[in-house]
């Protein structure tokens, strides 16, 4: 897989489970758990490939540098930057609500057919045990359930403005990200061309 397909699979990974994590988030209850975990996976896999420096994945933090150069890209970063640390103490004060112990418990019972039945051997209903999950999560602490709310919607506010910037200002970037032909590079300065050295002016004729 080219580097540049690479970074689009995680990129958009991130981002679709960032969103429906948001769309799930009234009443999607283990499904809205789950799909956080997706997001903070995919997050912890961008940082890991920013902090190894593969290639084909571009640093996550804004560069003085960059903004000198090529002030769109810059902006662009910036924005990044602020997406992700928003999502970042959104995912840890989602974890921090949920008895992740026991979503994990859920889900490695699913797997086997056997300890879903009670002490009478009847089959436990899934539904009922993902109800009772939710309902036997630790108490919810009213700090953290509203920064995860205040970022949820901070981190959609700043996708939205990352969104529209690069399509206002990076649009051969942003077309690039939607149908897999990386941006092309812009061609270097052409060097000068030397001039020929000027004649010396002639003697004066006596």
């Amino acid at each position: 897989m080219k580097p540049f397909t690479r970074f689009r699979v995680l990129h958009w990974l991130l981002a679709g489970s960032c969103l429906a994590a948001y769309l799930t988030g009234e009443e999607g209850e283990l499904l809205h758990v789950w799909l956080g975990y997706l997001g903070v996976l995919a997050f912890a896999v961008r940082l890991l490939v920013w902090v190894t420096g593969t290639k084909g994945f571009p640093s996550l933090l804004p560069k003085l540098q960059g903004f000198k150069n090529n002030p769109s890209r810059g902006i662009s970063s910036l924005l990044i930057a602020s997406t992700l640390s928003s999502f970042l103490v959104c995912s840890v004060t989602g974890l921090m609500l949920v008895d992740n112990a026991r979503v994990l418990g859920v889900a490695a019972t699913a797997l086997v057919p056997a300890a879903h039945a009670d002490s009478d051997g009847r089959r436990m209903d899934t539904r009922e045990g993902l109800a009772a999950l939710m309902a036997g999560a630790a108490p919810l602490d009213e700090v953290a359930k509203d920064v995860h709310e205040a970022t949820a919607n901070a981190t959609l506010l700043l996708v939205l403005a990352h969104i529209a910037f690069v399509f206002i200002a990076r649009r051969r970037f942003a077309l690039s990200m939607l149908f897999g032909q990386p941006a092309p590079a812009a061609p270097p300065p052409r060097p000068a061309i030397a001039t020929s050295a000027t004649k010396a002016p002639s003697a004066p004729t006596p």
